[in-house]
């Protein structure tokens, strides 16, 4: 189906591709160049180190968003994609819509009502095949209730022929009074974090739909027109290479050539492809930052905790600060609270990265520094001066306290150890060849079922593949105590390559985990100092992630010099240095960019902080198509594979039905034709035949040799 629509509109998308770049640049030129003067204020603001922040992506993002808005005179109803919801949060709020004549917001699911009739109804969107039929019931159920109303729809961040395709269908391409297009594709966790919030790695890999290269490659071209032309461009592993050169195509146009003449703020950029390191994922980040995730999930740089009675007083008292990052209690749980998490809370910046054995002291060392010892009048005034500033820090550390207890509630238990020390035996290669005790203990307690999975693939990535007998016993555990359903999905993981048997390949032996690991010393045999870390194995208690690890080869001595060693981790090498740019102030760090392909945990953000704070030469910002740990990369996997299971022609359940049963009665049909084959020359055991050269037959002769005494028999008479 999708074959036969690109080819219809193969004409159309190549025009749309070649005219990308020009309409792209005609409406951020405006929008870019006001945010430009901000970028040199905050580059000359601070000469001896000039790290660039992403809050400028943001600006421009909001500035996309309002223009994109404003088109339109009259009150607006907002109807929503859901997964666009928690990103734009990062953008904007519902107040400063409402400075731009938003009365309503909606979801964009069936069933939701315009209670608006002379607002404009704008459809915010991901250009995604399955809404088509969404939009198609909320437009329909809108005429019908009001008279004349006026549609407009947004494609986030492109437009695509194959759903306008789809809304031609459904007959309301012409009911609509404008598509556009909004090219926000990054959106600003902090100042040095951007992500695209889209988890289709997993997808990709195992079903080989690559479309979301290009979306990546329009993102970096997004990225030069705010930063400059990247000129040192560094890749490692497949996907990456391809996003390379897509990237490369699309600099080829005129409006980017454009571009070369203004200076770099990004001197490099090193693109990394997940599938190079899966170890990572699999293991138990052990961060401030990466726990909060682990045990609470991060969405869009927030999450949402149980509520106490500690945390309702911090609301309550601090609902006018937003330093304390408390946002909002979440409107379909009421027991639940929001907090946000970014470095403009001064605690949090300080405890995020730390290892989860150094947040206790930092706390109490934050707890202490708020008491005031003010003995004269004009310390006192100086003290009632910053109350508001106290106030505001105070609230902090009793919100991250209370934090840290639930957090230590859950590693103080038994079972959150067992995982642990399961992980370290897996990491250094003790006994993972072998059947382990503690994942069939978890299987037959039917512990959740992410969990295992990721103990299971774990063993798998860093042996180099199980052995088949142990593979289909851990399969046949796992199916027989969590359902057959999920057969399919270990065809994914074999797919994607995260649950495997054992390869006989020398080259993917030479490019497995005990040899990597040797090779770039991700396992420190010392005691890692935890509370004053000198490596980023800290991040992962004595573990250093291979990506973090590899950033800081390219700092120094650099990749050119390892190129043995980075030949042996899997996936293509590619290096292309250009002209290095400079900025007024020649003082300045290195800015080098590190995109994830198929996403990023906290704990190797942190890595790469702890990176930026050691190097002299270098400062990293990290981008990447999502924010991730391996439960939810198993569970991406899991929705695809749930996606190829419950996927049926487009047809009847009766005629679903007929066809099958045609099938299993023409299987019947032959088993039974193989039956009476059989039955009809197979020889009766009391009856002897008698051939040319012999004269007699044994019954006791192969059928074979039976059903040729018989024919020789008859062939006699």
């Amino acid at each position: 189906m999708h074959a036969v629509i690109f080819k219809l509109f193969k004409d159309r998308y190549s025009l749309r591709r070649q005219c990308f770049f020009e309409s792209c640049y005609s409406q951020l030129k405006t929008l870019i160049c006001s945010c430009l003067p901000k970028i040199m204020m905050d580059a000359s603001a601070d000469s001896s180190s000039s790290n660039v922040s992403f809050s400028t992506v943001k600006e421009v993002s909001r500035k996309l968003l309002f223009s994109a808005l404003d088109k339109w005179s009259g009150s607006k109803t907002l109807v929503w994609d859901v997964d666009l919801m928690n990103p734009f949060n990062l953008i904007t709020g519902f107040k400063e819509l409402q400075d731009h004549q938003v009365v309503q917001m909606l979801l964009l699911r069936l069933g939701s009502v315009v209670s608006d009739p002379s607002s404009r109804i704008v459809f915010l969107m991901h250009p995604k095949m399955r809404y088509a039929a969404v939009v198609a019931d909320i437009v329909h159920s809108t005429l019908k209730q009001f008279d004349n109303p006026r549609f407009h729809l947004i494609f986030v961040p492109q437009r695509s022929v194959i759903c306008e395709y789809e809304l031609k269908r459904y007959d309301i391409i012409k009911k609509l009074s404008s598509i556009e297009q909004l090219p926000i594709y990054f959106y600003a966790w902090d100042d040095d974090l951007i992500s695209m919030e889209n988890e289709w790695f997993p997808h990709a890999t195992a079903s080989g739909d690559y479309n979301m290269i290009s979306m990546i490659s329009r993102g970096l071209i997004h990225l030069e027109e705010i930063y400059g032309p990247i000129n040192n461009i560094y890749c490692k592993g497949n996907m990456a290479k391809d996003i390379y050169d897509a990237w490369s195509l699309q600099r080829q146009t005129d409006s980017w050539r454009t571009l070369t003449a203004f200076d770099s703020y990004i001197d490099s950029i090193i693109i990394f492809d997940r599938s190079i390191d899966y170890v990572t994922p699999m293991v138990t980040q052990l961060t401030y930052e990466g726990l909060i995730d682990e045990i609470f999930g991060i969405k869009c740089a927030s999450v949402k905790i149980q509520k106490m009675e500690s945390l309702e007083d911090i609301e309550e008292a601090n609902k006018s600060h937003d330093s304390v990052g408390i946002l909002s209690t979440s409107s379909g749980s009421q027991d639940r609270i929001q907090i946000s998490l970014n470095s403009k809370q001064c605690l949090y910046s300080e405890l995020r990265d730390l290892n989860f054995h150094a947040v206790g002291s930092t706390l109490s060392k934050s707890i202490k520094e708020q008491r005031h010892t003010a003995n004269s009048v004009r310390e006192y005034k100086e003290f009632v001066k910053k109350l508001p500033t106290l106030q505001a820090s105070r609230s902090a550390a009793a919100l991250h306290t209370s934090v840290a207890e639930l957090i230590k509630e859950v590693i103080a238990s038994d079972e959150f150890s067992n995982t642990l020390s399961c992980e370290r035996e897996f990491l250094n290669c003790i006994d993972s060849n072998s059947l382990s005790t503690f994942i069939e203990q978890c299987i037959n307690k039917k512990e959740p079922m992410l969990k295992v999975l990721r103990l299971m693939c774990l063993q798998s990535l860093t042996n180099a593949g199980l052995k088949t007998k142990l593979y289909d016993q851990y399969r046949r555990e796992f199916l027989q105590s969590y359902g057959y359903q999920y057969l399919l999905l270990f065809v994914e993981l074999e797919k994607v390559g995260l649950f495997t048997k054992n390869s006989t390949d020398n080259r993917n032996q030479a490019s497995s985990y005990p040899n990597i690991r040797k090779l770039f010393d991700l396992i420190i045999d010392n005691h890692t100092n935890e509370l004053e870390p000198n490596d980023v194995s800290y991040v992962y208690s004595g573990y250093a992630p291979l990506i973090p690890r590899l950033c800081q080869q390219w700092a120094k001595p650099g990749w050119t010099e390892i190129m043995d060693s980075l030949s042996k981790v899997p996936g293509i090498t590619k290096l292309a240095a250009g002209d290095e740019r400079r900025i007024k102030s020649k003082n300045r760090r290195n800015i080098v960019l590190v995109l994830f392909v198929g996403g990023v945990t906290s704990a190797e953000v942190s890595a790469l902080r702890f990176l930026s704070s050691q190097e002299t030469s270098s400062h990293f910002l990290v981008a990447t198509t999502s924010v991730t740990t391996g439960e939810r990369l198993l569970e991406c996997l899991a929705k695809v594979s749930e996606n190829i299971a419950i996927e049926l022609p487009s047809e009847s359940w009766f005629e679903l039905l007929v066809r099958v049963g045609i099938y299993i009665s023409a299987a019947f049909q032959l088993v039974c034709f193989v039956v009476l084959f059989y039955s009809h020359y197979r020889s009766p055991a009391s009856s002897e035949y008698t051939t040319p050269s012999t004269g007699n037959c044994s019954a006791t002769r192969t059928p074979h040799r039976k059903m040729q005494c018989r024919f020789f028999k008859k062939k006699n008479k």
